[in-house]
């Protein structure tokens, strides 16, 4: 039986040798390859971002506090209950040329912000508790500065023009928070 079976093998293996070796194989003839063109894409220009201008841009309506209360740095003194803003931003995916509109309605309380009247302040948010020392920035519309405050930067404290107990706890750029009096 394993003659029989080494002889039906060889009979096949030579027999697929034997037809490609009298058979003709034809080469294949490929098409040349077209180089594709892309066409020139346009470098966007942003604009400068002014951080300085932006900072002095907040206009107040002062029509319920005098401006000369807006700038009392001794309202500022004592404990405050802080809390996110909500924000609203927009982004344009240029490949499928769609803009979303995104918006977050801010978040609820966190610890409290401790600015004291010997020029040191405590804040804990967020798993970050800072200490350190503020100053006097001699603008009416945001009169003290925390200094190497939460994430490090610098936030601006100021208060609300029209809402007797609310401030503003602003990076100067992006984020804020808002406190009322504890």
């Amino acid at each position: 039986m394993l003659r029989l079976i080494q002889r039906v093998v060889f009979i096949t293996a030579n027999s697929f040798i034997s037809f490609f070796s009298y058979s003709q194989i034809d080469v294949y003839k490929a098409k040349p390859i077209e180089v594709y063109k892309a066409k020139p894409i346009e470098v966007y220009k942003a604009k400068p971002i002014e951080t300085e201008k932006s900072a002095n841009a907040v206009k107040l309506d002062n029509n319920k506090i005098p401006n000369s209360e807006l700038s009392n740095i001794n309202f500022f003194i004592r404990k405050w209950r802080t809390g996110v803003s909500g924000a609203s931003y927009q982004t344009t995916n240029a490949a499928t040329n769609q803009t979303t509109l995104t918006t977050s309605s801010g978040t609820a309380k966190v610890d409290p912000l401790y600015i004291n009247a010997d020029g040191s302040y405590y804040w804990a948010t967020y798993g970050q508790k800072k200490s350190g020392k503020w100053e006097r920035t001699g603008r009416t519309d945001y009169p003290i500065i925390l200094r190497n405050a939460i994430d490090g930067r610098d936030w601006f404290v100021g208060r609300d023009a029209k809402k007797a107990n609310l401030i503003y706890i602003w990076d100067g750029k992006y984020y804020s928070y808002t406190a009322v009096p504890l």
